[in-house]
């Protein structure tokens, strides 16, 4: 028998239960120790409350994942295998091979839904607003191969999800790190708890079933200033497999898309198989994806396919770079330009 065909799903609720909004602080608690973690499903529930006084609230261009200043999962407490911004975990939902942006299609522009009021709500009247969001958290690569699982019922495995709740809102001058933007005297206040599920696969009997756990798939995000127009150049850490590549620009304290000038890939110094106009670049993401993804983001995506014909083995070249150059007509402020990146590679433990 093969590994799906000797397995069987599950999927539960977090054996610590609910974890409980604290403004600006981390909550943790550790994964069931069952079976080969494959995703970790978080819905964000509670009330935001909007005093505006003689001021004004709004939704910032990140929220309402910005809830989350981090979400995160770390292996016996030393590896980060996903270390993310709840706005950067939402990006990379929309893209992962079989969710189809599903989450996120339910709020505008996305068709109408019989569940819109369920899975997203994220008002800021005046007054108590109840908030609904959803993220996504894949360990495994994908919803078929099961290629990045974790056993999570070995004895030598410990997997502790990590979320960091973020503060509910601010000024948002420099880049729109809350997810409410506040005005004058207005405040926000938020209740709440995030209500997660573990999927996972039980461990056939058979050794011979099992599936090869020799890879860990990683996900992690970084932060580069921008200095001028022009090229802006991203280090690469080198090794493994890249399968993706996101960045998530930020100009004069906004998300950004129509200031970049091209994207591209290079390696070994000469080597540049990605010269990618930004016009391109928008038609490939609407091409793949079915939909437009949000101001700023862009997506290196060598594992569309879901084959490795275009994955990036980075284990014998000297270096990697992506660079993400911008129009030479744009104008940079001071200390609020960035370029966020997420890194999707697949990482061989050693033996």
């Amino acid at each position: 028998m093969t590994f799906l065909e000797a397995t069987r799903q599950n999927i539960v609720p977090l054996p610590a239960g609910a974890q409980a909004f604290t403004s600006g602080q981390p909550v943790s608690a550790t994964l069931p120790r069952a079976g080969y973690g494959a995703r970790v499903f978080i819905h964000a529930n509670g009330t935001m409350t909007i005093t505006p006084g003689t001021g004004s609230a709004s939704l910032s261009a990140t929220g309402p994942f910005s809830l989350f200043s981090r979400v995160g999962i770390l292996v016996n407490a030393a590896t980060d295998i996903l270390s993310l911004s709840g706005y950067g975990c939402s990006l990379l939902d929309r893209v992962i091979p079989d969710a189809d942006g599903t989450p996120f299609l339910d709020t505008a522009p996305g068709p109408a839904r019989a569940y819109n009021n369920t899975l997203f709500q994220a008002g800021v009247a005046s007054g108590a607003n109840t908030w609904d969001f959803n993220l996504i958290l894949p360990i495994a690569i994908n919803f078929q191969d099961p290629i990045g699982l974790l056993l999570l019922q070995s004895p030598e495995t410990t997997a502790e999800l990590r979320l960091t709740w973020n503060v509910e809102g601010g000024v948002n001058t420099n880049w729109p790190n809350n997810p409410v933007t506040l005005v004058g005297n207005a405040t926000s206040a938020f209740a709440g708890n995030a209500f997660v599920d573990v999927e996972f696969y039980e461990v056939p009997a058979r050794p011979e079933d099992r599936p090869d756990i020799r890879f860990l798939h990683t996900l992690t995000e970084s932060r580069m200033a921008l200095t001028s127009a022009g090229d802006n150049f991203v280090p690469l850490p080198r090794g493994n497999t890249y399968l993706r590549l996101i960045h998530n620009l930020i100009v004069n304290g906004a998300l950004d898309t129509v200031d970049v000038n091209k994207l591209e890939i290079s390696w070994n110094q000469t080597t540049k198989p990605y010269n990618i106009r930004r016009f391109t670049q928008l038609m490939l993401q609407r091409f793949r994806y079915g939909q437009d993804l949000p101001v700023g983001a862009f997506v290196h995506d060598w594992f569309t396919t879901r084959t490795t014909r275009d994955v990036i083995h980075t284990q014998a070249i000297t270096d990697l770079m992506s660079n993400v150059s911008l129009l030479s007509t744009a104008t940079l402020g001071s200390n609020n330009n960035f370029v966020d990146t997420i890194s999707e590679q697949l990482v061989q433990i050693a033996a």
